[in-house]
């Protein structure tokens, strides 16, 4: 992994505003019901926790951190993260 890996995936996280937009007209014009909606948000909050998980990742690659660190001293404790 490098930096223009990092970079990718945080371009990626510009996807849920995108979905968000998507929610707010699905809200407007196709008059989801409060059980869709609620499905929908719950489904993307899924959705971005896994990318954020995926980008912290790349960030802790990118940076030898956490697992990925070959000095001790840079070691970071999964309790921070």
């Amino acid at each position: 992994m490098n930096r223009f890996d990092l970079e990718s995936r945080i371009a990626e996280l510009h996807s849920i505003v995108d979905s968000l937009n998507d929610i707010s007209y699905g809200l407007i014009e196709a008059d989801l019901s409060k059980d869709e909606t609620i499905d929908v948000i719950d489904g993307l909050a899924v959705v971005a926790k896994m990318k954020i998980d995926r980008l912290f990742n790349t960030f802790a690659q990118v940076f030898s951190l956490d697992k990925y660190s070959n000095n001790e001293q840079l070691e970071l404790s999964e309790e921070i993260w």
